[in-house]
């Protein structure tokens, strides 16, 4: 019980300290910027008291958010998510891969889209430096997963919409050995046990699928993130 305590106070001290350092740095200090609201400057001040290295925006007019983010073997980052959005409202808008160097300056964008709303979730590096990223295609109960392969410069080498006549995404995937991956994520089209079931799919660098299992109960049950092992 000591250890707990000490443990939520260390952790009460750390906000107090967070807390003080914004308040050594009110909004009132920063120079005026017509681009930057409040709430900008607060995170600036929360980000030089955590020691923040550098900070990038990538966007549109419009809503552009980012699901995952991998560091890949050159030393950079690769994030997928939307770009072109609108969270609220049957938009179209675009599947987005952004690959950027180390201090965060882009290298390039993938984008695949524009007819339906799209949606990038997770991706994997492979072992010739290109990419296999996952997501989905369409709307709420109407939705396909997507599966798109890119070269090492962004470059489309294949995609894939897999689905049936309800909702159908792809959430987490895994690379195995020899480039095969498998992908994790939800479907109400081929569930067999409840309203939704998790969906595993395998396949190899090429995209054709090697297997095909949906997991669940009579309830629903969903497909988040997949971790594979070294085999």
């Amino acid at each position: 019980m000591k250890a707990i305590s000490s443990a939520k106070h260390l952790v009460f001290a750390v906000l107090i300290c967070l807390v003080m350092a914004v308040y050594a740095h009110p909004v009132d200090d920063f120079t005026p910027d017509a681009r930057k609201s409040d709430d900008t400057h607060t995170l600036d001040a929360f980000g030089e008291a955590l020691g923040v290295l550098w900070e990038k925006v990538y966007d549109t007019s419009r809503m552009d958010w980012g699901n995952s983010i991998k560091q890949t073997e050159d030393g950079g980052y690769v994030i997928t998510g939307a770009y072109d959005r609108d969270f609220w409202s049957p938009w179209p808008g675009y599947f987005t891969i952004i690959k950027l160097d180390k201090h965060g300056d882009e290298e390039w964008q993938y984008l695949h889209g524009g007819d339906v709303a799209y949606d990038g979730y997770d991706i994997v590096e492979l072992s010739d430096g290109g990419y296999v990223a996952v997501g989905e295609r369409g709307y709420a109960t109407l939705s396909d997963m997507f599966v798109v392969s890119l070269d090492a410069t962004g470059n489309e080498r294949w995609n894939l919409t897999i689905g049936g006549a309800l909702s159908d995404t792809g959430s987490g995937i895994a690379r195995l050995q020899n480039d095969y991956i498998v992908i994790v994520g939800t479907t109400s089209s081929f569930s067999s046990h409840g309203s939704y079931d998790i969906w595993l799919l395998k396949m190899d660098k090429n995209g054709n699928i090697l297997m095909n299992k949906t997991y669940g109960t009579s309830y629903s049950d969903i497909g988040n993130d997949i971790l594979a092992g070294n085999r």
